[in-house]
Formats: C-alpha cells, sequence, structure tokens
C-alpha cells in the first residue's frame, strides 16, 4: 500500500497517528464507522473478483459492539464479507489478519482512553497499519459521504464469528514456551481490556501462577484506576501478595509496565534497556540501535552508548517507532510508555514484550541486576488541555518562551511541548538533573501557559 510520510507533512482530518480516535457519539459516530466498512468493501477488491474479507476485532467499550455492526453494515453494502474476532489485543487482530486470507483488519478501541472514547484501527493484509495514501481517500470519502447522507443508524449486528483468530494468537505467543515461567507468581493488571481473557490464559499455559487486577470489564471501566497508565495499582498488588513481579497491560493490549520485586514501576526506557543488552549480547540487535521517542529519557540514552548501543530519536507516536525501524531494518523499538516493538518493527504487543521480559527475569533472578547501568534523569510531565493546540504550538510568545528556558537549562536538561495526536491536549516534559529545579521549570511552563489560556481562549 506504500510508504507512509513523516510526521511533518501527515496532515490529515480524521485519523491521527494511531487511527480515528474521539469521544464516542460526538467526535466518532457510527456513522463514521459505517463509512468506513463501505470504503474497505469498495476500495479493497480482489483480484479474482470475490469479496474482499475483513477481520474485525474490539475491546470491551460500551460503545464498541454499536461501531462493530456499523462497520458490518457499511462492508456488507460496499460488497465486502466482515469476519468478527470478538474482543481481542490489537497485536492479537493484527497478527491474525496477517495470517489468515484477510484483505485487510480493522481494530475498534481508543487504547489507553476513558471509555467514553473510541477508536478505528485499520490495518493491511500484512497486518501493518494502513499507509497515508489509503487514508487520505478514505478521509475525502467520509467527507463526501457525510454530505450526501445515504445512511441510516439502525444497523444490525452481521458478520462471520471467527474464534481462530483468539485461538491462532494464543498459541502463537505460547509455542514452544509451555511450562516456561513454571514456580514464578505473576500478577498481571489487563486494564478490564482487550486482553482481560488472554493474557492470564497466555501466562496460566507458560506455567506461571497468576494473580490479576483490572479483570472485570462492564463496559465503562476500561483503564478506569488500572491499567499501564495507572501502574500504581499493580505495583500494591505486588508487593501486597509478595508477588514476583507483574505486567500491566493498556485498554488494546499493546503496551507493557513491568512491575519488579517490592514493587518497583519499571517503564519503556527501562524496558527497553533491558531488552537492547540481552539482544545485544544474543547477536539479535540489528546495527546495535534502538529506535525510540523525543520523549525518551535522556539518562537512558546516553546509558545505553556506554554499553555500545546507538539510538535512533523519532518524533512520538509508535507509527513513527515502526517506520524507521522497517526503513533501517532494526530490531528493537518504542515508547516510555511501554509500547515496545521488537523483531520485524510491525506493530508492538504488551503480551509478547511480558514473556520477553518475564524470561530474562527469570534467569537473571530479578529486576535489578538487568538495570545495572542504566541512569535516568529526574523527568516531570503534564498536559494542559486547549481549544486548539495547533494555535498554542505555533504561537511565537510560545516558541520564545521554550527557547529562552532552554537557553538556561543547557547541557543539564531539555524542554519539551508536543501536541497531542488524539486529544486536545499539549504535552509539556521537563528533564533535568537537579529534581528541584525539574519542578521548577515545570511550575514555570505552566504558569506562562496558563496566562496564555487566558489571554486566548475567553
Amino acid at each position: 500500500m506504500g510508504k507512509g510520510l513523516n510526521a511533518k507533512n501527515r496532515k490529515t482530518k480524521y485519523f491521527g497517528t494511531d487511527g480515528f480516535r474521539g469521544e464516542f457519539g460526538r467526535e466518532l459516530t457510527v456513522r463514521h464507522a459505517y463509512i468506513i466498512g463501505r470504503f474497505l468493501g469498495e476500495s479493497l477488491c480482489r483480484g479474482d473478483g470475490t469479496n474482499p474479507r475483513i477481520l474485525i476485532g474490539r475491546d470491551t467499550r460500551l460503545s464498541s459492539p454499536l461501531l462493530e455492526a456499523a462497520i458490518c453494515a457499511g462492508l456488507g453494502d460496499g460488497g465486502g464479507e466482515a469476519f468478527l474476532a470478538g474482543v481481542i489485543t490489537t497485536p492479537g487482530l493484527a497478527f491474525a489478519t496477517k495470517n489468515g486470507d484477510f484483505d485487510g483488519g480493522v481494530m475498534i478501541t481508543a487504547s489507553h482512553n476513558p471509555y467514553t472514547d473510541n477508536g478505528i484501527k485499520l490495518f493491511d493484509k500484512d497486518g501493518i497499519k494502513v499507509a497515508d495514501e489509503l487514508i487520505f481517500e478514505l478521509e475525502k470519502f467520509i467527507d463526501e459521504s457525510l454530505k450526501l447522507g445515504l445512511f441510516d443508524e439502525s444497523y444490525a449486528p452481521s458478520g462471520r464469528a471467527y474464534p481462530e483468530a483468539k485461538e491462532a494468537y494464543v498459541n502463537h505467543l505460547t509455542v514452544g514456551k509451555i511450562g516456561l515461567l513454571s514456580g514464578l507468581k505473576i500478577g498481571l493488571d489487563t486494564a478490564n481490556g482487550a486482553a482481560t481473557e488472554i493474557a492470564p490464559e497466555v501466562f496460566r499455559l507458560l506455567g506461571a501462577e497468576v494473580h490479576r487486577i483490572g479483570g472485570e470489564p462492564d463496559g465503562m471501566n476500561i483503564n478506569f484506576g488500572v491499567g499501564s497508565t495507572n501502574p500504581e495499582a499493580l505495583s500494591r498488588l505486588v508487593t501486597d501478595r509478595g508477588l514476583d513481579f507483574g505486567f500491566s497491560f493498556d485498554g488494546d493490549g499493546d503496551r507493557c509496565i513491568t512491575i519488579g520485586k517490592g514493587g518497583k514501576i519499571i517503564d519503556g526506557d527501562s524496558e527497553m534497556f533491558i531488552l537492547a543488552g540481552a539482544m545485544k549480547e544474543r547477536g539479535e540487535l540489528k546495527h546495535n540501535t534502538v529506535v525510540a521517542t523525543v520523549m525518551s529519557n535522556s539518562g537512558f540514552v546516553n546509558s545505553l552508548r556506554k554499553i555500545g548501543i546507538e539510538a535512533a530519536i523519532v518524533a512520538v507516536g509508535d507509527r513513527f517507532v515502526s517506520e524507521k525501524m522497517r526503513d533501517g531494518g532494526y530490531t528493537l523499538g518504542g515508547e516510555q510508555s511501554g509500547h515496545i516493538i521488537i523483531g520485524d518493527g510491525a506493530l508492538g504487543d504488551g503480551i509478547f514484550t511480558a514473556i520477553s521480559l518475564a524470561t530474562l527475569v527469570k534467569k537473571s533472578g530479578g529486576t535489578e541486576s538487568l538495570l545495572s547501568g542504566l541512569e535516568i534523569y529526574p523527568q516531570l510531565t503534564s498536559n494542559v488541555r486547549v481549544r486548539n493546540k495547533g494555535v498554542l504550538m505555533e504561537d511565537a510568545r510560545v516558541t520564545s518562551m521554550v527557547k529562552e528556558l532552554s537557553e538556561k537549562i543547557g547541557s543539564q536538561g531539555r524542554i519539551l511541548l508536543r501536541p497531542s495526536g488524539t486529544e486536545n491536549l499539549v504535552r509539556v516534559m521537563i528533564e533535568h538533573k537537579n529534581p528541584d529545579k525539574c519542578k521548577l521549570y515545570l511550575e514555570i511552563i505552566l504558569d506562562f501557559l496558563e496566562k496564555w489560556k487566558i489571554d486566548n481562549e475567553r
């Protein structure tokens, strides 16, 4: 489907770096879902004249079945055929799409966002997020269809159940590894999301004694107080029950945050440091390089260099990490959030990441030795909600303020302001070797931005 565009020239209306995402019923509606399904049915025609086959998966949000029904209806009206994987993780859906007889895949999820949001991610037949060229065509189709209004909103559930998707994915994760983690007591936080059933099944097959939280989805509690954005919940469980370690996933199962013995929270940078060292030792770290984002800690980057590993830095977003890995032939990349990509650079997989880390931790006897040599600089982040993130980012006063403070900080740290790819937020990150100065600079910037909002968003 062609090569994607870079971060600077990717100008889309509905789809961000991680799909079409927004508040259900307002920013993302069943009409949008129907139109997307119809576009896939009409555009992914098979060369032999048969109907395109699309695999659809979803997370546990209240709105996910509604969007699924609308996509199926549109797909059918467009001449396509829907196969329903049910509740499955995003990497599971991508794996099943690639390894089944499908022309594409659709994942209905808003990942780590609250249940009021939802999203649609599109994959090509190889299980890779579709290229921007197709997204541009789809967005034109959405706008034209909305103007015509040739649809209603009474979509009956349709499509063929396809439980083989989950079965194939679980087998992929466990083949040749049955009993590998026997004797270990592992905590799992499945965020009341897509990994709720799959992750415990996988780790039990691997022989671990599983202790789970975030495993009772009700449609509205996905990511609520649990999951990779709230790792403190699993940290308490690991500590209280004396578990060996644990893994916290997000709503769609592509992120993983590790909890070490004693409740230590180990983020994506630290996970990549552990994996990079082991892969380098095994000769699996191509070009001795890790792909990381601008949000990765400077201490992490410097620590990698000390053990002979370079970091290739890209814009925030797993899509940019994936593209860089494929273009450069790299075999490890990821983000602080715990979205780690191992191997071919196609997609991050939280459960696969957890298995890879668990194997190393069991071999070493704990996370402490694996993290030896890693220095992390104090880092603080905060989100500033705004009406128009683009206006703030382009404001000369904001740019000047950041430049002035950056010059004061010098080589002792850095400042990063970036717009969220999925929400009306500007994310502020401050890094400084001195934790007190880190806090001070963050307060200065947040005060400045609040005053900016008063002047510009009345």
